[in-house]
């Protein structure tokens, strides 16, 4: 029932920016202000379980060819194709690549948008101006806490002054790829 209505209260802020119900400004900064907490709550949240997914998918894709019944292989049917075509995306490109693939993989999984597909300029502005941020730092914060440091730096070091925690060379050379 918590995660129906933090999923609810991500979608609500656009009903309540249309001013039903709410005569005075005061009352729809709260709204707004109480909507934008739940939603960042709800980030964290699943920032911890893509950093759990992609923990577990990196020591798969890094292990020497584990069987199938390995403790670590991916539960999931996503995860597992994820996990053979950034097989094909090491092989092709390097670890550093696969792991970026993997991590956007993971995150699709449990967010339906990325970080750098909102709009840092909202219009009138409000919360979601800041929902892209916030994400990804989220997810920094979940991938250091599962030991996932080398990432953490690779995201860092290659995506300042943006939202976006694929570098731009490496989305551009997946796209350019097929390894969507």
């Amino acid at each position: 029932a918590e995660e129906l209505e933090n999923f609810t209260a991500a979608r609500c802020l656009v009903y309540v920016r249309c001013g039903v119900g709410h005569d005075d400004l005061g009352s729809l900064l709260a709204a707004e202000e109480a909507i934008a907490a739940k939603n960042v709550a709800f980030l964290h949240k699943c920032a911890g379980r893509i950093a759990e997914d992609f923990a577990a998918c990196i020591r798969r894709l890094s292990s020497s060819g584990g069987g199938d019944d390995d403790a670590d292989a991916p539960t999931r049917e996503a995860l597992r194709t994820a996990l053979s075509t950034a097989e094909r995306v090491r092989v092709e490109g390097g670890m550093g690549r696969a792991r970026m693939f993997l991590l956007r993989a993971c995150w699709r999984l449990h967010v339906p948008w990325l970080p750098e597909e909102l709009c840092p300029t909202a219009h009138p502005p409000d919360f979601r101006m800041h929902y892209g941020g916030a994400a990804k730092s989220a997810l920094l914060d979940a991938l250091i806490r599962l030991g996932q440091h080398d990432v953490a730096s690779l995201i860092v070091a290659g995506t300042a002054n943006s939202d976006a925690f694929v570098p731009r060379d490496v989305a551009e050379w997946l796209a350019a790829r097929g390894f969507q």
